[in-house]
């Protein structure tokens, strides 16, 4: 599997390797036996609890992956820890939160879809991609409170980072990086994204990039950062290395100080589409044990909750699908 094994073999790779080979080669992984049978797919399209309705720890889990028939679907854990499939999403390339549910992208198109209703898209955006990378697809995006998308797109050669606005237009990120161990984005605040960026040294780091003056800003609490995730109320940030899985407020680990772990990884174990809620009181992780040649199994979905006593695990479980592209959890 090309993805995760470029990335354990080199420690830095570029955006197009980490996220777009996972997303294609991921299902051809041999991936092992899940340990719970319980979660078989749904022989039929169920409709996910409506937002007043008791969900995961309040909320529901929503993950891009192989769908019954192997093609890509949208798939939700309920509060019993079970993985249903919501719809069929066939040529999905990317998904990320919005404001009011999840923006899809199939290529460079996107659908906007409601949290209550994830079956149909309530609007598709018009992007207008006049003189911004042509023909590269959407491999992640996120919505800010405003309506605005920030768009990073990746296939071969081609990486690209953006905005889309509520007209869509489409405009590309000055100042964004240029190499990536994941290609990933997520707003801090109204004028603020959050990005990986390899520094002088070849260190994947946690950025800032300032929309408006384009300047991008490395973190220096930590090295080899390989993945992070950012809560809706957007006051906390999870992240990932080689070794070790962190949470903390945005500005701890936007800082000088070293964090503390709330998990330590195996030798071989892996961790990426990372997901908090909304107050970043739970942590969502898929998980698996990279084999000798490279590939990745025993795929499982990890949860961490913060209690009284500190970070504890509270669900670790097989999951019915061998290739994720994006998990987002919805308040």
């Amino acid at each position: 599997m090309s993805r995760m094994k470029s990335a354990l073999e080199r420690g830095a790779v570029s955006a197009i390797v980490v996220l777009l080979s996972w997303g294609c080669t991921a299902g051809s992984a041999s991936v092992s036996p899940l340990a719970s049978s319980s979660n078989a797919p749904a022989s039929s399209f169920a409709a996910i609890p409506s937002a007043g309705e008791p969900g995961l720890a309040g909320g529901r889990l929503i993950a891009l992956a192989d769908g019954v028939d192997g093609s890509l679907a949208l798939w939700a854990l309920d509060s019993e820890s079970k993985w249903t499939v919501v719809v069929p999403a066939p040529g999905a390339t990317g998904m990320g939160r919005t404001a009011g549910g999840i923006a899809l992208a199939t290529g460079r198109e996107v659908d906007l879809r409601p949290a209550a209703d994830l079956t149909r898209p309530v609007s598709h955006l018009a992007l207008d991609w006049s003189g911004v990378a042509r023909g590269v697809p959407i491999v992640a995006l996120d919505g800010s409170a405003g309506g605005e998308l920030a768009i990073v797109g990746a296939e071969a050669d081609k990486v690209y980072y953006a905005l889309a606005g509520t007209d869509g237009a489409v405009t590309s990120l000055a100042g964004a990086p240029t190499q990536s161990f994941s290609p990933l984005a997520s707003w801090l605040d109204g004028a603020r994204l959050l990005v990986l960026s390899m520094d002088n040294h070849e260190q994947s780091r946690l950025a800032v990039l300032d929309v408006s003056s384009h300047q991008l800003s490395h973190a220096q609490a930590l090295l080899g950062v390989r993945w992070f995730a950012v809560s809706s109320d957007q006051g906390t940030i999870a992240a990932a290395t080689a070794n070790a899985i962190y949470v903390e407020p945005a500005a701890t680990l936007l800082g000088g100080s070293a964090p503390q772990p709330i998990a330590s990884l195996g030798a071989s174990q892996v961790v990426w589409d990372m997901a908090l809620d909304a107050t970043g009181s739970h942590l969502f992780t898929l998980s698996g044990i990279v084999g000798e040649d490279g590939t990745v199994g025993s795929i499982h979905e990890i949860e961490y909750a913060r209690g009284a006593g500190g970070w504890a695990m509270t669900l670790d479980q097989g999951v019915p699908f061998g290739r994720a592209i994006a998990q987002v959890y919805l308040p």
